[in-house]
Formats: structure tokens, sequence, C-alpha cells
């Protein structure tokens, strides 16, 4: 880790706190302004490694083994065990390993031409990480990636297939950020006390960013002590984009700054908050009429949970 580190602020010395921040997790370099802005406008976590980086790095390596045209089990080995040394390196927080152990499902799963299923794989993942340490259940960190995992399974694909008049690519972007969102709403209020209300604005601007530098950095990180000469060229665009990723979150405080702060809400505003996620998700088989009731219902007990 601290030769990456190393390598990093050789090749990013503008950003080299923020780069070192999204690919190892690490914001202890970063400019204190810079990581609050991130955190006050909804895309601290792209500063988490999590999903978005574990699967912007299953890519790069698949890209690379369809070169190489390595295939099957030999295909799942070798990413397996990049993405196992690359959580190892940001530390094994919860929300990389969890990633990490999805990742190894998905690509097993391709490998034996089995079904993959995203909740088995979380259920799964989720027995390993407390089973290594039962006290995560209590980690912030561990809540908030498993809660988004949650909310994207939940409702991605139903706000997907009603977001059919945009394009493809948009209503993807919605509708899995929306799910993020609805997943991780509840402990953000319960913890932090305050919702940033253009979280959406937020990260449809800065994630597609995010992951283009996320993939340029990973790219020149991995092919610097190989072939150095051309390792150079690519941070030079990565470096680019995270400035712009900068400027977003600057811009965004500055002009956009919808903070709500919200306290009081207790574990059971929580629960109703998440069983309101059930209810409006394909999981919930009953009537319309049912579900308006049921929803009412939670609504009041949130509100309750908050006033009394």
């Amino acid at each position: 880790a601290g030769w990456v580190r190393g390598v990093i602020q050789e090749l990013f010395p503008e950003t080299h706190g923020t780069v070192t921040g999204i690919l190892l997790g690490d914001k202890s370099r970063m400019e204190s302004q810079v990581l609050e802005e991130f955190r006050g406008v909804g895309i601290g976590h792209v500063l988490a490694v999590s999903g978005l980086h574990v699967g912007f790095l299953t890519g790069l390596l698949m890209l690379i083994c369809r070169l190489i045209r390595l295939r099957g089990l030999g295909r799942f080995l070798v990413v397996s065990l990049c993405l196992w040394a690359y959580c190892f390196l940001t530390g094994l927080p919860p929300s990389s390993m969890r990633a990490t152990i999805m990742a190894n499902c998905l690509l097993l799963a391709g490998a034996l031409g089995k079904q993959y299923d995203l909740f088995t794989s979380l259920a799964l993942s989720a027995l390993v990480v407390t089973g290594l340490n039962p006290l995560e259940l209590f980690d912030v960190g561990f809540l908030m990636s498993y809660g988004a995992v949650l909310g994207i399974g939940a409702l991605s694909g139903a706000l997907y297939r009603r977001l059919y008049r945009l394009p493809k690519s948009l209503a993807g972007s919605i509708s899995v950020s929306l799910g993020a969102q609805a997943g991780v709403l509840p402990v953000s209020l319960y913890v932090f006390q305050n919702w940033y209300v253009f979280s959406l604005i937020s990260n449809l601007l800065a994630v597609p960013v995010a992951g283009t530098a996320t993939t340029l950095a990973f790219l020149s990180c991995m092919i610097h002590p190989v072939l150095p000469f051309l390792a150079r060229p690519i941070p030079f665009l990565s470096e680019g984009l995270i400035m712009v990723m900068e400027a977003i979150a600057r811009f965004l405080t500055a002009y956009l700054p919808g903070t709500v702060n919200l306290e009081g809400l207790t574990l059971w505003g929580v629960g109703c908050l998440y069983a309101m996620l059930l209810c409006i998700s394909p999981w919930f088989g009953g009537s319309r009429r049912l579900k308006g009731w049921v929803l009412l219902a939670l609504a009041l007990g949130f509100l309750a949970s908050i006033l009394f």
C-alpha cells in the first residue's frame, strides 16, 4: 500500500490526495475542504472502496483477460486473486469485502454456466464479513454498503421499467442511483442527521466522471511498473477528470446547498423507512389499495418517531 501511495504521488502530483482516497479509501491525505464538499453533496461514497471501485477494476481485468484470450476458470482465478489482493491493499473494509465476495460469486457463476442471484451473494458476503467480525453489524460503513445494495436490488428494476421513455443509459443511472439512495437514507438520517436534497443530481454528474477517472488511475498504476513511459500520459486525463469532479462538488456546494437537518430519528423511525422501502418494492404482493394503507401507516409511524 505504501508503494502504491508513492506511485500515485508520482503520477498525480496535483490531485494525489483525492486519487489516494478514491483508489485506496485513504482520506488522510485529502484536503479537508475537498473532503467536506464531497460529503456535503452526497458523493462521499466514491471515497469508500466498494462496488463502484471493484466493478470498474473487474471490468478492466476482464478486458485484459479477453485480450490475452484467457477464459473459463482460468480467468476466474486470475481476476479473483487480483480482486482479493486489492481488497487486502485497502485494509479489508466491510464495503470492499462485500463487493469482492459478490464479484467472485458473479465471476464463478459465469465460469460454471450458473445463474447469478444478487441477494444470495449479498447474504453470503454478510455471513462471511460478520463471521470474521460480528461487531461489523454496528459499523456505519457496513450498514451503508449493504443498505445501498438492498435498495438497488429492491427498487432499481421497477424504477428502470417506469423510466422507459428516457434513454437506456440515463434510465439505468437514475434507477440505480435512486435505489441506492433509498437504501442508505434511513442509516444516513439516523447517524448523520442530515440529507442532501440534490444527491441525485450530484451523483448523475459526478459518478460517471469518477468511474472514468478511477479506471484510468487503475490502468496507469497497473502498467507503471512494467511500462513507466506509457503510464505517464494516462494520468493527465485522469487528473483532469478528478479536477472536474472536485469542481462539480464545489459548484453544488456554492449554488445548490439544499442540506436538510433532521434530529431525533429513532430506530423505530429507521425501521419504518425500511418497511416503506419493502412496501414499494416488487416483493410486496398485496393490492394497490392495501399498499396505500400500509404506506400511510408507516409514514405516520415515521413522523411520530421524529415528533415524539
